[in-house]
């Protein structure tokens, strides 16, 4: 995690803690000016964005006016799991609309190599024995594919 990454957490996890104590950002900062720190709502605020770092010591006495221990630090740190499987979920559904685009062309891949073998026999290529025979086989390769892929992807959500 860089620090960028870590500010964003931090930032979210004191919003949430806030916010679920029906606290304004105003509030926040009155309570870190009673600690002996000049915050400002705006301090409070640039912090949620994930703009300005929070220094340790800053983290112990935020916990406690928040009502938390104030030992635990890395509680600002940890990622709310709600948003992680909301990012997980968005992700897999992303991949699976990409494999499905994927099966489609793979689809239209196995149509024009059908119909190629096909014209390479009306031509004269290939006997039409040998080359029903390869084309039985490639599209019932294809087809085995095609099905084990599908038995592995969810449908998509859209």
């Amino acid at each position: 995690m860089n620090n960028d990454d870590a500010n964003i957490i931090v930032g979210q996890n004191l919003a949430r803690l806030r916010e679920n104590r029906n606290l304004s950002l105003e509030d926040v900062a009155r309570l870190m000016r009673q600690q002996g720190y000049k915050w400002k709502k705006d301090t409070v605020y640039t912090i949620e964005q994930g703009r300005r770092a929070l220094k340790i010591a800053e983290a112990h006495d935020l916990l406690g006016c928040l009502g938390e221990d104030p030992t635990d630090i890395g509680s600002l740190f940890r990622r709310n799991n709600e948003h992680i499987l909301s990012l997980k979920i968005n992700q897999l559904d992303s991949l699976s609309r990409n494999i499905q685009r994927e099966l489609e062309q793979f689809e239209q891949q196995k149509q024009v190599i059908g119909l190629t073998i096909y014209a390479d026999t009306s031509n004269g290529y290939l006997s039409d024995v040998l080359a029903k025979h390869y084309a039985d086989r490639f599209t019932g390769i294809l087809d085995d594919m095609t099905q084990t892929l599908k038995k592995h992807i969810p449908e998509s959500k859209e």
